[in-house]
Formats: C-alpha cells, sequence, structure tokens
C-alpha cells in the first residue's frame, strides 16, 4: 500500500463518505485503483459501501477485490455482484463482471452459461471489450477443463462407492438446503497451523471483532466496516486463543507462549510498544502462508491442523 494510501487508510475518518455516493467514481476511489492500491481502495469503499441504494460502490469494491487477488477476494466480489444487482437487476456490467468471478473461481461452465444467457437476453454488449475479453479467457479455459474433467470420470469410475451419481444429487441438495453464507468478512490474519483460535466480539457494543493469527499477533477489527483498526504483538510465535471479560474494556489471551496476557486500554498520549504499524505488509505475508507460498520463520516445525488425521 502507498503512502497514500497508508495515510487515508489511517485518517479514514477524515474522508466524507458523501462524495462517494455521489457515484463510485470518486476520484481518489479511482486513483487508488489505478495505483494497484487495492487493500487502500477496499477501506474506502467498506466506509461507504451501507449508503442506500448505490449499486457503483459495490462494484467497484468487487474490481478491487478482483484485482486484489488474495484468498476468497473472487468469492468476496461475486457477492457485490449480487448485491449490485439487488439495485439494479439488468446492469449488464455487473452480470459480466458476475461471470468473471465464476471463471476466477475455477467455475468455467458457469460462467460460460452464465454470459451465454446474458447475451441472449442483451445481444447489444456482445460487441463490447468486456464481453469479447471474457469469452477469450474462456475459450482458452475449456480445453484444460474439459482434460480434468475426463480424468475425474475415471477416478468416479473407479470408486463408484463414494461417486455414485445419485448419492452426489443427493449430497448436493441436502448441502445446498442447510448452507449459510457469510454475512461479513475479516480477513489479514493467518489461520493455518492450529484449528484453535478463536475469533470474538469486544467493547460494550460488540463494535469490534477480535481474532488470534499463526504469526504472533491480535487482530481488531471494526465489525460494520470490516476494516481492520489495530494490530498488537501478542505472541512470540501463534495467538490462538482470546476472550473479552464480561463487563470491563479488558482481553486475555495466550498462545505458544507460556503466558496469559492482560491487555487494556492505554493513555492517549502513551506510544503502545505492542502495535504494529506495517498492516500492509503484515498482511500480504499471511496471504503467502495461507495460500502455501512462505513459512512463517516462528513457526518452522509447527505441522498445519490435521495433517496426517
Amino acid at each position: 500500500m502507498g503512502n497514500i494510501g497508508k495515510a487515508k487508510c489511517l485518517d479514514i475518518n477524515q474522508l466524507k463518505t458523501e462524495q462517494l455516493a455521489v457515484g463510485a467514481n470518486d476520484r481518489y476511489a479511482n486513483y487508488l485503483l489505478e495505483r494497484e492500491d487495492y487493500s487502500a481502495a477496499i477501506v474506502l469503499y467498506n466506509e461507504a459501501i451501507n449508503i442506500p441504494n448505490n449499486c457503483e460502490l459495490f462494484l467497484n469494491r468487487a474490481e478491487a477485490y478482483i484485482n486484489r487477488e488474495w484468498l476468497r477476494d473472487f468469492y468476496a466480489a461475486l457477492k457485490d455482484c449480487v448485491a449490485a444487482l439487488k439495485f439494479e437487476p439488468n446492469l449488464v456490467k455487473a452480470h459480466i463482471r458476475l461471470a468473471e468471478c465464476l471463471f476466477r473461481m475455477d467455475k468455467v461452465d458457469k460462467s460460460k452459461m452464465y454470459l451465454d444467457q446474458l447475451i441472449m437476453k442483451y445481444p447489444s454488449y456482445k460487441p463490447s471489450s468486456a464481453y469479447k475479453s471474457l469469452c477469450s479467457d474462456l475459450l482458452n479455459a475449456q480445453p484444460n477443463d474439459k482434460k480434468a474433467l475426463h480424468g475425474r470420470k475415471l477416478l468416479i469410475d473407479h470408486d463408484r462407492v463414494f461417486y455414485k451419481q445419485t448419492q452426489m444429487k443427493k449430497f448436493e441438495k441436502y448441502f445446498r438446503t442447510h448452507a449459510k453464507d457469510y454475512h461479513r468478512r475479516y480477513y489479514g490474519h493467518c489461520n493455518y497451523l492450529t484449528n484453535t483460535k478463536e475469533a470474538n466480539f469486544f467493547g460494550n457494543r460488540n463494535q469490534f471483532i477480535v481474532v488470534g493469527s499463526d504469526d504472533g499477533h491480535i487482530f481488531v477489527w471494526e465489525k460494520n466496516t470490516e476494516n481492520n483498526l489495530l494490530i498488537l504483538q501478542g505472541d512470540s510465535r501463534i495467538v490462538n486463543c482470546i476472550q473479552p471479560h464480561p463487563s470491563e474494556f479488558l482481553l486475555a489471551t495466550s498462545g505458544m507462549d507460556n503466558k496469559v496476557k492482560l491487555w487494556s486500554p492505554l493513555p492517549d498520549d502513551m506510544d503502545n510498544p505492542f502495535k504494529i504499524n506495517d498492516y500492509s505488509k503484515k498482511v500480504e505475508l499471511n496471504q503467502r502462508v495461507m495460500c502455501g507460498e512462505y513459512v512463517l520463520p516462528t513457526t518452522r516445525g509447527i505441522m498445519p491442523a490435521g495433517f496426517g488425521d
């Protein structure tokens, strides 16, 4: 995240969200997108996203998610496209972006089907660059997709017990009926090595979300905007447990260290030696860990949760 983006994120309350409500073509937000400062742009849209009847905010945040490409970002972008379409069901740009999300999630057949149905309804958009670009991507992806599907069919033939078509239909119907989607998404921490991490509400109005992380940090988010407010160094290795006091503004944490730590607010004029300032760097590193691209030095030798089960 660039210096301008950092400053804007740290002083987000100075931004007048009404400026974004005038259509999501706000110059500063677009400037961040052009500079590929996607996280900073998402912070701005999170602040303004609850402005009523503004589908452009959802679409622009979806664009930022798609370009950032963090873990689960494509699905978050898809949800934003769906939200935009609730305001404007005939907004073709939202439909095409939704089809792109399906493609990025490796759902090639569903993306193609959705796009074909869209163009049947809105044939005038067939010459558009967005449609042509996505069609080209789908065309290039289909041969590999067919090979993968052929290999899966061979596997199914050798394992009829678990992959019978009738059974799969029953399972699919059950899971679709009982599935529940998330309402809000809080990200930045790393949850890969241990399966005991706790997430909790915090604050006198439960206005914050707190959780531990594999990098030894404590993450604090604002519940309504999903924006990260604070990162603290909570353990030399991993923070697993985090519990708020039932009536006081007090937090208890524990992890791999042989200590339970209590956290309470500091006076405004006192620096916090445990505060982590480089949010962007820490979060991007955690993303690499979650994708299996990097191993945290403090966690070498620790097996991932469920390994060998």
